[in-house]
Parts: C-alpha cells; sequence; structure tokens
C-alpha cells in the first residue's frame, strides 16, 4: 500500500492565505487614511468657518461703535409742530391748485361752457304756477340754489323731480327745500331749493 503526500496543495493554501490577509490589511489602511484625510478636512473646515466668525463678529462690534458715535454726534430731533402746520397748510394750497389746474383742463366744466345749460334745463322744465327770483351757481362747491314764490306749494316736488331728471344737474340733486308764507300776502309761498342742505345752527 502506498500513501502519497501532496505538500504542494498546502503550500498553495498557505499563500493564498497570506495573501487574503495583506489584502484585508492594505484595505483597513487605506480606509482609515480616509477616514483620518475626512476627519482632517472636516477640522479644516470648522477652523475657516470659527475664523470668518471672529471676523464678522469684530466687523459687527466695529459697526455698532460706529453707530452709537452717529448717534451721539446727531441725536434725534423732535418735530416742530410749526413746521409741521406749514408744512399742512402748502399740501393744502398744492390740493387746491391741483383741483383748479383739473376744472380749467375740463373741457365740460361750467368755467369753461358757462352757465347757458343751467338755464336752459330752468327754461324747459318751467311750470306757470311756480316763478323764480333768485338763481345761485357756485362752480367751486357745486352747489346750486334756487330762490321763488308760488301760490301752488304742491307743484314744488313736480318742479324738482323734473329738474333731477336734466342731464345738467347729473349728480347735483336738489335735495333741500324750504317754503314760508310771504309776510306781504299769506297766500303767497316764498321757497328755496338747494342742492346742499344748510347746516343746522347750535343751541345756544
Amino acid at each position: 500500500m502506498i500513501q502519497q503526500i501532496n505538500l504542494y496543495q498546502e503550500l498553495v493554501r498557505e499563500k493564498k492565505a497570506e495573501l487574503n490577509r495583506q489584502t484585508f490589511i492594505i484595505g483597513g489602511s487605506l480606509l482609515f487614511l480616509l477616514v483620518l484625510c475626512y476627519c482632517v478636512w472636516q477640522g479644516w473646515q470648522v477652523h475657516q468657518l470659527k475664523a470668518e466668525l471672529q471676523v464678522k463678529q469684530a466687523q459687527l462690534s466695529t459697526e455698532i461703535t460706529d453707530l452709537s458715535l452717529i448717534q451721539l454726534q446727531y441725536p434725534k430731533q423732535d418735530i416742530n409742530p410749526l413746521l409741521a402746520s406749514e408744512l399742512d397748510r402748502l399740501q393744502n394750497i398744492s390740493a387746491s391748485l391741483e383741483r383748479v389746474v383739473a376744472m380749467l383742463s375740463n373741457q365740460k366744466s361750467d368755467k369753461n361752457t358757462g352757465f347757458s345749460a343751467y338755464f336752459n334745463a330752468l327754461a324747459e322744465q318751467s311750470i306757470n304756477t311756480i316763478w323764480l327770483t333768485e338763481i345761485s351757481i357756485d362752480a367751486e362747491t357745486n352747489t346750486i340754489q334756487l330762490q321763488g314764490s308760488t301760490y301752488l306749494p304742491e307743484t314744488l316736488p313736480q318742479l324738482i323731480k323734473l329738474l333731477n331728471k336734466e342731464a345738467v344737474f347729473n349728480g347735483r340733486y336738489f335735495a333741500h327745500l324750504h317754503m314760508q308764507a310771504s309776510e306781504n300776502n299769506a297766500k303767497q309761498i316764498n321757497f328755496t331749493i338747494s342742492t346742499q342742505v344748510p347746516e343746522e345752527n347750535p343751541a345756544l
């Protein structure tokens, strides 16, 4: 009986084991080196951020100091009430001038076309039982006031209704009517029609 021992296979296995051990050691060393490099890079980044933070904090301290010096040199001043009043007055003047310019530039305004349209409307809607004694038209305030007399006061609402339908009175509706008996003739009623309700006098 012959028994053979293959020493070559044992040698190959030993070399493979040694090669695996070396590969493991090299791989572990490379991994450790990579981790070490990453940690060093992160530390450098943190160091840079800390340095920038210190620079920004120094700049902020400088800005705060400069602001404090400026506040000491130019303290806050209270607004002069006379100056505020004068400013309001000038603003009111400016607004008035703007309204005048707008009125002059409006080709349909009473300033440019005159008041003939109002008289035409009054003539068109006249009632025989009513006669007018005074016509007042204020183009600045858009106020129209009519004064007159009648023996039939019940016809006054009819006149107001007819005038309010006229285009020239558009937006200027007659909202106030005042009537009183004439001192000379009790049957005669004197009236006032206005597009503006007069303010009541305060009680004394």
